[in-house]
């Protein structure tokens, strides 16, 4: 059970009734994985409250003074372990704050970046989580001092930047072994009703602790203790390549995720020939985002998945542009687009691919909207430790550490981690408009 204490925790639990924060509410976890997996309807604002209890449940096992010192630009600091927990989670509470509606999909095709939308967030004087985190307030005051509360914007955004001075608090929450994962990949598990994400989540972070990595420049991070946590660390690599294969490289979410691509792609293509008009109803703040022109903190925040989707069904009914009523239509009807074939080699000769272009030339159509290809590796979701990985020097290390104070990989002590990470298939996909599913399959010799 997930658990805040209402004197300790009152930083964060002000920041969860923050109107950015309940936005949350209305941005799926999994952006369009509902449509594959019914009761994956589970939120960015569930996910954030968890990943900040964890965080605050493997802060509680390191072996840590009870006065911690770093720098930064503006020289020495001192925080006690408390405040130092209460920062931590609350960068883990808003690590996701910057998300916009079908989350990756939305990024891929707008070009926005949800971590420097996230930045802005907190560091916007204009938003509630900037103005609670500031506020003059003399019961915030008796948790965390405001000469100390007041760094919290900018040391929260170098957690998130990466560029924190202490290092393992920046793995907490963004490593190959940090809070984020942890929740995800047992949450995302639950709510799609799959068996695939099975580890001792309790078990690893007991057997978790901080010391000095000398491969990594001497820094102090987060290490094992390769004794006892070896077994449950290859059960959480493992469940994070089943959820890969089967959840967030499913077919079906995959071909409803480049349908959504497709739809903002249309929009773009609108937008930039000047026939806005065809755009009916009108979202003026997409329109912006597609138009390269900057937008305030306040407008991006309007946007989330409900939004999305009203406008996704009137554009269905009453877009002037025949093919972005189409999109629409088969987005908001699920008939997302089939797989035509998949290879785990190059999924053309020249031959083909050139039948398949004047397929779509003599229809006098763009092929981009109603045919697409689909990397193995191209998902939001990479599981970095395996994927594309040879040898541990390529990918983000999890160390473990024996009984004498030796340092080891976890692929290097691993045999089933190592095999998995050298054997890994890397597949292509062909997805298409259903109506030219057969002639298209015809085309590549199914």
């Amino acid at each position: 059970m997930i658990t805040f204490d209402k004197e300790k925790d009152l930083l964060l639990l002000r920041l969860i009734d923050t109107p950015e924060f309940q936005r949350l509410r209305r941005i799926r976890q999994l952006g369009v994985s509902w449509i594959t997996y019914p009761t994956a309807e589970h939120t960015r604002f569930s996910h954030s409250i968890g990943t900040a209890f964890l965080a605050g449940k493997i802060f509680d096992k390191l072996e840590l003074e009870e006065q911690i010192t770093f720098n930064d630009e503006d020289g020495e600091h001192t925080l006690s372990r408390d405040q130092l927990k209460l920062l931590l989670q609350t960068t883990a509470l808003l690590h996701d704050i910057g998300h916009g509606p079908f989350s990756h999909a939305f990024e891929t095709v707008m070009d926005q970046n949800h971590e420097e939308w996230s930045v802005k967030i907190i560091t916007d004087k204009s938003t509630h989580i900037n103005q609670v985190i500031l506020a003059d307030d003399k019961e915030l005051d008796e948790v965390i001092p405001y000469k100390i509360r007041k760094n919290f914007p900018k040391w929260i955004c170098d957690i998130l930047n990466g560029v924190f001075d202490l290092h393992y608090i920046k793995e907490i929450i963004s490593s190959q072994l940090d809070a984020d994962r942890m929740d995800y990949l047992l949450r995302d598990a639950y709510m799609c009703g799959v068996k695939y994400a099975r580890f001792d989540l309790d078990w690893i972070i007991n057997n978790l602790n901080i010391g000095e990595i000398k491969h990594e420049n001497n820094r102090k991070g987060i290490i094992v203790n390769a004794e006892k946590g070896i077994y449950s660390l290859e059960s959480f690599i493992i469940s994070r390549y089943h959820m890969y294969e089967q959840v967030y490289f499913h077919k079906t979410t995959r071909a409803a995720e480049k349908l959504i691509q497709a739809i903002f792609m249309r929009l773009k293509y609108l937008v930039d020939n000047k026939e806005e008009e065809k755009i009916i109803p009108r979202e003026d703040t997409i329109l912006a985002l597609l138009n390269k022109d900057s937008i305030s903190v306040q407008e991006y925040l309007k946007l989330d998945d409900f939004l999305l989707i009203t406008y996704i069904k009137k554009w269905s009914e009453e877009s002037e542009d025949k093919i972005l009523r189409h999109l629409c239509s088969n987005f908001i009807n699920r008939n997302p687009h089939k797989l035509v074939s998949e290879s785990e080699d190059n999924l053309f000769t020249g031959e083909e691919w050139e039948s398949v272009i004047n397929f779509f030339r003599e229809k006098q159509l763009d092929y981009k909207y109603f045919y697409v290809i689909d990397y193995y590796t191209d998902v939001p979701y990479k599981n970095d430790y395996l994927f594309g990985k040879k040898t541990s020097e390529d990918a983000g290390h999890i160390w473990l550490k024996d009984n004498k104070g030796k340092l080891t990989e976890l692929a290097e002590a691993s045999d089933i981690i190592k095999s998995l990470r050298n054997n890994i298939k890397k597949k292509t996909r062909v997805y298409c408009d259903r109506k030219f599913y057969k002639e298209l399959k015809e085309i590549m010799g199914g």
